[in-house]
């Protein structure tokens, strides 16, 4: 049975909304909340951690084409 929001209550719902907007408009707890996601995925990463990958993370810039310097 797929979950859907018809099921919550509206208590619920209506929590949730506030979580969702407090998330969204406080750098903060949008900082606090990526940090919390980034170690998670890093606990979970299935590829070996070595001290290089942990130094350099895996960011790369590619180029812009349109940009004048």
């Amino acid at each position: 049975m797929l979950f859907t929001l018809s099921r919550l209550s509206p208590m619920k719902l209506i929590l949730l909304g506030v979580i969702a907007f407090l998330l969204y408009t406080s750098p903060q707890a949008r900082n606090a909340s990526s940090e919390i996601l980034r170690s998670t995925a890093d606990f979970l990463e299935t590829k070996e951690q070595t001290p290089e990958r942990l130094s350099d993370p895996e960011y790369f810039k590619v180029p812009n084409p349109f940009h004048a310097n």
